[in-house]
């Protein structure tokens, strides 16, 4: 990288780390306009950290020897390569980037990208809220949102889960039911074009319910293909669940865990298994992007769990 990047890279980091703060600080509010708990996460750091565990490690982890292969080849710095031969106003359009990262990008010369922090600045950011529109003592609906800030290097298959447990006014142990009607608990998937970015298609699925109790996700494909090309990607989401009360007791808080998986390696699925305790865990090639889990109660309030 060029040297005169570093001044570029100094003031990049410091809007993003003040937009960082500023997403993130969030407080306990009850409507779905108001945000009950923020996120951001950056792909360069999921490249980065994947990178810095050893070859037995990732083994361990169930990644395959082709995908630590995958791992360890120059493939999210070949894309960022492509991206950089690009013109300025392709870069504005297709990837939404401005005039600081476009000279951030235009001056990387494919070097690993673990060496150059500054790429960080250019690196899709996914960013999301977890929300509750309505609660009462009878149901609860709980949200979560997404939205990449640019197209990701790894486009393949990405998955959102979610697993609840519910409580009676007295503090005991309380079954609360998915709602599966399809006007209340779904995945939508929002593609656009990566010519411009205009809206394409929004894709609302049923979700994949492992458990009616308090186990449900959907995966879906990170791109669409229109006349014969891949010209469409998934920018934004969201996961809903209404969850009902069982039985006559009526509901104190619902404890939720939202969970989001990206797929680092080339892969045709996603599979998700619930570990014990209260998390989530997808399969080798497909990292968590984060796990966020809150107590939701009955007046709609979100605080920590």
């Amino acid at each position: 990288m060029k040297k005169k990047v570093f001044s570029i890279f100094l003031t990049l980091a410091l809007s993003l780390s003040m937009g960082v703060t500023s997403f993130a600080s969030s407080n306990d509010l009850s409507s779905d306009s108001d945000v009950c708990k923020s996120f951001s996460i950056n792909e360069y750091d999921v490249v980065t950290e994947l990178r810095s565990n050893s070859d037995q490690d990732l083994e361990e982890k169930g990644y395959s020897e082709d995908e630590i292969k995958e791992i360890r080849s120059d493939e999210y710095e070949q894309d960022l390569l492509k991206r950089s031969q690009l013109s300025d106003s392709e870069l504005k359009s297709e990837f939404n980037y401005n005039e600081e990262q476009i000279e951030v990008l235009k001056n990387y010369e494919g070097e690993p990208i673990q060496e150059v922090p500054e790429m960080r600045a250019v690196a899709a950011t996914c960013n999301g809220t977890v929300s509750c529109p309505t609660a009462s003592s009878e149901f609860i609906y709980i949200k979560l949102n997404w939205k990449w800030t640019t197209a990701p290097s790894f486009r393949t298959v990405d998955a959102a889960a979610v697993r609840w447990k519910g409580t009676d006014t007295g503090g005991n142990p309380l079954n609360v039911a998915l709602n599966n009607n399809a006007s209340n608990s779904y995945c939508t998937v929002n593609y656009v074009y990566f010519a411009g970015e205009k809206p394409s298609t929004s894709v609302k699925k049923a979700l994949t319910v492992t458990d009616s109790y308090g186990k449900a996700y959907s995966d879906f494909a990170m791109t669409k293909i229109s006349n014969g090309d891949i010209n469409q990607w998934a920018k934004s989401g969201e996961l809903q669940i209404k969850v009902d009360k069982t039985g006559t007791k009526p509901i104190k808080e619902v404890a939720v865990c939202f969970s989001y998986g990206h797929s680092t390696v080339s892969a045709s699925g996603v599979s998700v298994s619930w570990p014990a305790g209260f998390s989530i865990s997808f399969s080798s090639g497909v990292t968590t992007m984060f796990t966020e889990p809150r107590r939701v109660s009955n007046t709609g309030s979100i605080t920590s769990y």
